[in-house]
């Protein structure tokens, strides 16, 4: 079919109040309200009929009878953007996408690629088949057990005097996280409890009292976002840096890993990956930025978050690489594991980045099919500002242990293997 043919065969009207597009007895009508996101872009719509790509969104999808498809594609993906949600009506000649305002946009609707999320966050996507594939790797298929098992550690922690309090203001959805990180075990996920709310507690300064506000200066320079969808692999969460040109004069490697924690934290509440893997885009860092990196800081997040938090590391991505990235490098290792080091990736193009992770889920920056970095980073600091998640961020202060109230003090030697590790490590 020629494009050509297929604009002769559609007829697209736009004005203040709705983009119709007929396509023989197939039509599309996106209707809009001053409160609501306004329709799809002209030149998106013309894109779809006449077969071109509009900034790699659509890949090949150019087939008359997927135009349905497309279509509904087009608008969950820009309505999701305004966050707004949508509501479908079906009927045997048409298609039709109504606009409704809420505040859980993906609880019960479409994500950017129309799969169904319930994660009940707009930038943290988890279907169906995410929960059910994440499950069965970690060999906790039943939903029986998983009740049964988060009641037997429910009622192990209340009676656990250095952890009661804290454990009060833990998320169910949390420790159904943490379940599956012990892969099922109800004993492992009890000592990955204890060691959060303690390890929090010995590290302060990375994980206590933070605001929205003291990340602003640190945002002029940086982005770090969460990618929408997992990578189904391994059901790994992708982590994304970039670095602005010119903004790293006053960067803050305390500052930054706080702000890390701080979004994989938050992320507890809605998140269903097993494990998590990081892109770092080096383009515009400077050497001025190595000599603000501290390897004792990053050993101290390494220990937080690979012991303490229970995270996964199954790859770190290098983008961009300098001349000097050697010397980054050495920096780096000193304070990874060697089985993390081992994973670490330097990749010399971004075709080389899709032989390790798929397109599906890269950004456009990278050849993919998500939305741009800076887009998400935009929705995330606005998604960030809501009372809710204001909430869930000062809450995470009351999640340290009472250490006055436990009847071992021997933590680090039998949890972390690391006796008296935490106090000495200083910051400066």
């Amino acid at each position: 079919m020629e494009d050509t043919s297929i604009m002769e065969r559609n007829r697209i009207e736009i004005d203040n109040r709705e983009v119709v597009l007929s396509v023989d007895d197939i039509s599309s009508t996106v209707d809009t309200n001053p409160e609501f996101p306004p329709p799809p872009p002209e030149e998106e719509i013309v894109a779809i009929v006449t077969k071109k790509e509009p900034q790699g969104t659509f890949g090949n999808m150019v087939a008359y009878n997927a135009l349905p498809e497309m279509l509904e594609h087009i608008a969950t993906r820009h309505c999701y953007e305004y966050h707004s949600c949508l509501s479908f009506e079906y009927n045997r000649n048409s298609l039709r996408h109504h606009c409704v305002k809420t505040d859980n946009v993906l609880s019960s609707n479409l994500d950017t690629r129309t799969m169904k999320s319930i994660s009940g966050h707009p930038l943290i996507i988890v279907t169906e088949e995410d929960v059910e594939k994440s499950r069965s790797l970690c060999g906790v298929e039943q939903p029986e057990r998983i009740k049964e098992s988060l009641d037997a550690i429910d009622e192990w922690c209340k009676k656990q005097d250095h952890l009661v309090e804290a454990y009060m203001n833990f998320d169910r959805n949390m420790l159904e996280r943490l379940f599956l990180l012990a892969r099922g075990s109800v004993e492992a996920t009890k000592t990955r409890l204890d060691k959060i709310l303690t390890s929090r507690g010995m590290m302060p300064e990375l994980v206590i009292n933070r605001t929205l506000e003291e990340f602003d200066e640190l945002l002029q320079g940086l982005v770090y976002i969460p990618l929408p969808r997992l990578y189904s692999v391994d059901q790994s969460r992708i982590m994304v840096t970039q670095f602005f040109p010119g903004k790293l004069d006053n960067f803050n490697l305390l500052s930054y890993l706080r702000y890390c924690f701080m979004i994989g934290e938050y992320r507890l509440y809605y998140d269903y990956c097993l494990s998590e893997r990081y892109i770092v885009d080096l383009a515009n860092v400077n050497l001025s930025v190595l000599s603000k990196i501290n390897p004792v800081v990053l050993k101290k997040a390494e220990i937080l978050c690979s012991e303490g938090l229970g995270t996964k590391i199954k790859g770190i991505h290098i983008l961009n690489a300098p001349p000097y990235v050697d010397k980054f490098l050495f920096i780096l290792k000193q304070a990874l594991r060697e089985k993390v080091a081992s994973r670490i990736h330097v990749h010399s193009s971004y075709e080389d980045l899709r032989q390790h992770l798929p397109k599906e889920i890269l950004p456009m920056d990278y050849g993919g099919d998500e939305q741009y970095v800076a887009k998400l980073a935009s929705q995330w600091r606005e998604e960030l500002t809501t009372e809710k998640a204001r909430k869930i961020i000062k809450d995470m202060d009351k999640l340290v242990s009472d250490e006055s109230k436990r009847t071992s003090s021997k933590f680090n030697e039998e949890y972390m293997g690391m006796p008296g590790s935490f106090r000495k490590l200083t910051v400066d």
